[in-house]
């Protein structure tokens, strides 16, 4: 399993897809009804989930020589790995909220170092933990956390973030992915890094187990109105992310990848799925220039929080294209792209990794 699943790339590419849509609509909607759009917040909470599923199977693939070894020279080698990694994007991440609020990367950062301490733990006992984080958060709202509380939603921004109180408080609890549950996506994709994805009866039972919980969160979400309930369930919204909506999140990954390594397999020669799973490598650099350049050429134009759901969506598929065209001359040249080049610097990791 240490060798690299084109799958995974293809289904982070279409991920990133995505998130660039509904990160436009919610930059260029702000201010007229951002609530609006076709499904598009529900689309942004899966897409994030499948990254941050993915970091872990990322994690899990990288750790799998140390792993099966048992030495504990080359684990420690390989948390050290982890950790510069954690510390490049928790920086990047910091530096990039100052222009989007919604930055996942700090987040990353800080999941990934929790990560390094949890990466040669037995797979049951990761699952285990998994649980326990997805229902740490409705039990701090038990215990009496404001959800709300830093927030200011009508412009979806958070004053208190700079504060030592609300950086915190933003990190754990109420933030756009806080670790309480968001790590548990992370969990997740530990434990599925070890699973042997060519196996057509692993692709099924995951598949099937993607099915259930979509199905079972949905259901609950719409027959279990009682309050008592709604308080420790919530919907299959992201926001607050509630044990429903993380059920549904990792069904919906589950689907996802298992669908994603399948087409990869099938069509593994043709040339468009070879050209997006090219792009799913440049999944970092897409994330911090759809932001900078993308939605920076839209602010200088003055077409941001008061523009049309069709403008928003026509942006975001021009800069797509122009993207994929960055993204056709960069095959030919390079492997990965800059911004991931320096992430592989910084943590000396190898290629396949």
């Amino acid at each position: 399993m240490s060798q690299r699943i084109t799958g995974f790339d293809l289904a982070r590419a279409i991920a990133m897809l995505v998130m660039v849509l509904v990160n436009f609509k919610v930059a260029m909607l702000s201010g007229a009804g951002a609530d609006s759009g076709f499904g598009l917040d529900l689309l942004d909470g899966r897409a994030a989930a499948v990254f941050v599923t993915l970091a872990g199977i990322g994690l899990s693939l990288l750790s799998a020589k140390a792993r099966l070894l048992g030495s504990v020279a080359v684990q420690q080698q390989a948390r050290r790995q982890v950790l510069r990694r954690a510390v490049f994007l928790f920086i990047v991440g910091l530096g990039f909220v100052t222009v989007w609020p919604a930055d996942i990367l700090h987040y990353y950062g800080v999941m990934l170092a929790l990560a390094s301490l949890l990466l040669f733990w037995r797979g049951s006992l990761l699952l285990s933990l998994a649980l326990v984080v997805v229902l740490a958060f409705p039990f701090a709202l038990w215990l009496g956390v404001d959800y709300n509380d830093g927030w200011h939603w009508p412009s979806l921004t958070y004053p208190e973030f700079w504060s030592w109180a609300g950086f915190w408080r933003n990190l754990w609890l109420n933030g756009f992915h806080p670790l309480l549950p968001w790590f548990s996506f992370l969990l997740l994709g530990l434990w599925l890094g070890r699973l042997n994805w060519q196996h057509k009866t692993v692709q099924w039972r995951l598949l099937v187990a993607g099915g259930g919980l979509v199905l079972l969160a949905e259901a609950l979400a719409r027959f279990c109105t009682d309050p008592q309930w709604s308080v420790w369930l919530g919907t299959t919204s992201p926001m607050p992310p509630l044990p429903l909506y993380v059920c549904s999140a990792m069904g919906s990954t589950l689907i996802w990848l298992v669908l994603a390594v399948k087409v990869a397999s099938l069509y593994a020669s043709h040339p468009l799925v070879q050209q997006l799973e090219h792009l799913g490598r440049l999944a970092l650099t897409l994330y911090l220039t759809h932001i900078l350049l993308g939605l920076g050429i839209l602010e200088a134009l003055g077409l941001l929080q008061q523009a049309s759901l069709p403008l928003a969506v026509a942006s975001a598929c021009v800069y797509l294209m122009l993207f994929g065209l960055f993204s056709v001359w960069h095959r030919r040249h390079f492997h990965s792209g800059p911004l991931e080049w320096c992430l592989r610097k910084v943590a000396g990791a190898t290629r396949s990794a």
